[in-house]
């Protein structure tokens, strides 16, 4: 009886210590995987890797182990916890803060909405959000500034996981943002142009020509495809997140204007993205823009 338990004392002390032995050997393993990752991630040889290594990244950067973020970690950061992880681009869009409210809008998230961030990745995503979203530099009201933003904007709630966020760039939109230089670029007095967002949750997004898949169609039944070039404004290295233009004449091939007094409402078409064969973006004509604006 002594011998039995002697024995079986004996296995527990033996399956506890290769219990240990694994434990040594797994954080071997996974900081060697680390390191191997970090090192070709660096190189640049494998997407894969480079993956692994943004996360990992992210992880160490969380629990302290990491000190900053480069701009890619920082995007992954802010699209994982707050772009599509808590609700579309709706939000972030359509809001106009100053510095000071970016910061009151992710503190209230973490303490009323229970979005769970540490102290250090707070701090990053307001300033990320200080500097890519800062309220623009207008004499306008920004209530006006938020209205012209709702007018000119639509999307959907994604489908295949391909999500689409659309701005009417109209010549009152840049107005109201300050950027009638960027409306010269575009050639806004020639062309409707449409800023197109483009975001996935998992995944990459697949390459394709958005300019052959858009079109526009007014409330007759006419289609117009977009003018050649889909004008890259921005794309994320993890290739989650695109943006950039389409563009169409403002005259059909007759030389007579596309909308006309009577044109009822416009659509951008959006065919075989995922999800339905097409997605539809409608602006009902004329858009009323707030009388201040245009007076401005």
């Amino acid at each position: 009886m002594i011998m039995d338990s002697v024995v079986q004392r004996m296995q527990k002390s033996l399956r506890a210590l290769l219990n240990f032995k694994l434990l040594l050997v797994s954080i071997f393993l996974f900081l060697a995987l680390a390191g191997f990752v970090i090192v070709q991630g660096i190189r640049g040889e494998s997407l894969f890797l480079n993956d692994l290594r943004l996360w990992g990244r992210l992880f160490l950067f969380r629990y302290s182990m990491v000190n900053g973020l480069t701009a890619e970690e920082t995007s992954a950061l802010f699209n994982s916890t707050c772009n599509r992880g808590c609700h579309s681009m709706e939000v972030i869009y359509g809001a106009v803060h100053t510095p000071l409210g970016w910061a009151q809008v992710v503190e209230r998230m973490g303490n009323d909405n229970g979005v769970k961030l540490h102290s250090k990745e707070r701090e990053v995503i307001i300033r990320y959000l200080q500097e890519n979203y800062p309220a623009p530099n207008t004499k306008l009201p920004l209530a006006i500034v938020k209205a012209v933003k709702k007018l000119v904007w639509r999307n959907d709630m994604g489908y295949a996981d391909i999500y689409v966020d659309i701005f009417y760039a109209t010549k009152e939109y840049f107005m109201a943002i300050e950027s009638l230089s960027e409306a010269g670029k575009y050639l806004v007095d020639r062309n409707l142009v449409f800023i197109v967002d483009l975001t996935v949750h998992t995944g990459k997004l697949p390459t394709f020509p958005l300019d052959e898949k858009t079109f526009l169609r007014d409330d007759r039944g006419n289609e117009y495809t977009a003018l050649p070039g889909w004008n890259m404004r921005m794309e994320s290295r993890e290739a989650h997140h695109r943006e950039g233009v389409v563009r169409f004449s403002r005259f059909d091939k007759q030389g007579n204007p596309i909308i006309k007094g009577d044109t009822q409402y416009i659509e951008v078409v959006i065919k075989d993205l995922g999800g339905p064969k097409e997605r539809a973006y409608r602006w009902d004509m004329p858009i009323q823009f707030p009388p201040d604006l245009l007076q401005g």
